[in-house]
């Protein structure tokens, strides 16, 4: 009888001991990396590259509590974009847009739909694309996020403007403005500034055109947004062209060659003075 109760505590022991590894390994499966996807998330637009070395420093991120996979999913995909990495598939910010969609946080959603809208983008589905930014422009307005429901506009004029829908590409880049205004981004002014700009060009209103037109100009002097002169220069080419001053025209050309741009828009601006 004695004998039998040693077998039976050595066989319960064992399978305590049992039970206690197995709790250990689950727990060491769902380990916690949040710290370093908050760290991560404060990085990404001072540092984008830094964010983006973090974030792929984690190992096996399938592996995290579906909520930390899904931020990891949706910070991953931004920070890349943010390094201008093309994508090359959905599924990644697929899992983001799955996870948050159930949640009730608008910023959440506003931006997994936003990456989904850029990484559609790269991926030449433009109709998909245009239902993610509408999607995330319906949740971004239950923020206070500017800067995202700046971006947000700024690419849904972009999409409208290649599917030859002139009218809303210029509502939503309007809108973009307003939201650049609220959040003080000088480089952003500039560019939807042009962007409104080239819109008017094309609908033959050359007024508004200018207006537009010098104001990103002004804009871009006075806070040396360098990057965005040669682009304001080479529409205010174009509308001076439309308007019959061809030497402000071939001034403006010649002003934009002056800063180091691609082959594509040297040739264009050599192209433009050559006419």
């Amino acid at each position: 009888m004695n004998i039998i109760i040693l077998i039976f505590v050595w066989m319960k022991s064992r399978y305590y001991i049992f039970l206690f590894f197995l709790l250990l390994a689950v727990g060491c499966r769902q380990r916690t990396v949040m710290p370093l996807l908050e760290k991560a998330e404060s990085l990404m637009n001072n540092s984008p590259d830094s964010s983006q070395l973090l974030l792929e420093s984690i190992e096996s991120p399938e592996e995290l509590p579906i909520e930390e996979y899904a931020t990891w999913c949706l910070l991953v995909t931004q920070a890349r974009d943010k390094n201008y990495v093309e994508h090359t598939s959905d599924s990644i910010i697929d899992i983001a847009v799955r996870y948050f969609a159930g949640k009730e946080d608008p910023h959440r959603k506003a931006h997994a739909y936003y990456c989904k809208g850029r990484v559609l983008s790269d991926l030449d589905f433009s109709e998909e694309a245009l239902d993610a930014y509408l999607k995330a422009k319906e949740f971004v307005q239950e923020t206070t996020d500017y800067p995202l429901q700046a971006r947000i506009c700024n690419h849904l004029g972009t999409l409208y403007w290649e599917n030859f829908d002139k009218l809303n590409s210029l509502k939503n880049y309007k809108e973009a403005y307003q939201a650049y205004l609220q959040c003080q981004d000088t480089i952003g002014l500039v560019s939807v500034l042009r962007n409104i700009g080239d819109g008017m060009l094309a609908l033959t209103r050359l007024d508004s055109a200018s207006f537009y037109l010098n104001q990103a100009w002004k804009l871009a002097e006075q806070g040396n947004v360098y990057s965005q002169k040669p682009y304001v220069l080479s529409s205010l080419g174009v509308l001076y062209e439309e308007q019959g001053e061809y030497e402000k025209a071939l001034d403006m050309n010649k002003k934009a060659l002056s800063y180091i741009e691609g082959e594509t828009f040297l040739s264009s601006r050599y192209y433009a003075i050559g006419d």
